[in-house]
């Protein structure tokens, strides 16, 4: 499966405005399943220097820095890449990893890096739904597959345009809320019995989506000698080749594609759109 994805950010300022240095996470991340076999970005105004970087949790990311006003900022990447097939849940974790009767252990992988993934808001509404399903199945697989798909089943996944990330409180009691709520969600109730998660945002490819698409967000659970292992509760699926991650953090906001301010006090407006084509 080869597919192309342009992907358009603006911003338009109402007067202009000193741009301050900004961190673009619009690089699609290494995986196995898939090879990137072309990538650009244009952003105008042209940067005085475009840096490409790692950061703390090893995602690659853009620095950019300008230097002079301007009424807009305007960033569009291409991708082309090469996607295999393969089962996300065609894996296995190592047997220290256990179900206990209060949640899931690592064991003698619970380190200071572990850590930060399992750090949580202590909601206990949502630690109280999520142990209705731990306490119904028997092993890991099963518990992610009966909560995911029970969140697809009865929260209605709709499209937010307001920037920000809402309360998973909200979304629990509303039931409802876009992908990146949803996944919020679901990161604090599997954090609440012991699972690492982490929020990551990219591109998910629906081959049956005849319009335009949008960012995605779903999250990545770890199991030790699995690793990683993604969670779409917006379409209750474990993660397979669809899926291209631009940024992966314990923090939902380090994961905005575009983050930066500004010198001035002008008003903004946003725009942006996202293609994703299948090639021949």
């Amino acid at each position: 499966m080869i597919i192309e994805i342009n992907h358009e950010t603006r911003y338009t300022y109402e007067t202009e405005v000193l741009l301050n240095p900004h961190i673009l996470y619009l690089t699609i991340q290494n995986r196995n399943y898939y090879k990137i076999t072309h990538h650009s970005i244009i952003v105008d105004p042209e940067p005085k220097g475009l840096n490409a970087l790692i950061d703390l949790e090893n995602s690659s990311y853009y620095q950019a820095w300008f230097g002079r006003y301007t009424n807009h900022l305007n960033i569009k990447v291409q991708f082309i890449v090469e996607a295999a097939e393969f089962n996300p849940l065609h894996f296995i974790y190592d047997s220290r990893f256990t179900k206990l009767s209060t949640g899931f252990d690592y064991g003698g992988y619970k380190n200071n890096l572990i850590e930060v993934y399992l750090h949580q808001l202590f909601l206990p509404e949502l630690k109280s739904f999520a142990l209705e399903f731990f306490h119904a199945t028997s092993d890991i697989v099963t518990f992610l597959h009966s909560i995911n798909a029970y969140i697809h089943q009865h929260w209605q996944h709709e499209i937010r345009i307001e920037p920000g990330f809402q309360h998973p409180l909200i979304t629990f009691s509303d039931k409802r809320g876009s992908c990146r709520d949803l996944a919020y969600m679901m990161m604090e109730m599997l954090k609440s019995v012991g699972l690492a998660s982490r929020f990551v945002s990219g591109y998910a490819y629906n081959p049956s989506l005849s319009e335009e698409h949008n960012l995605h967000a779903w999250i990545d659970i770890y199991m030790p000698g699995a690793g990683w292992i993604g969670i779409d509760p917006s379409l209750g699926l474990f993660c397979d080749h669809h899926y291209f991650p631009l940024a992966a953090s314990y923090e939902p906001s380090n994961t905005l594609p575009v983050i930066g301010t500004f010198g001035g006090t002008s008003g903004s407006e946003l725009y942006t759109f996202v293609d994703i084509q299948e090639k021949n």
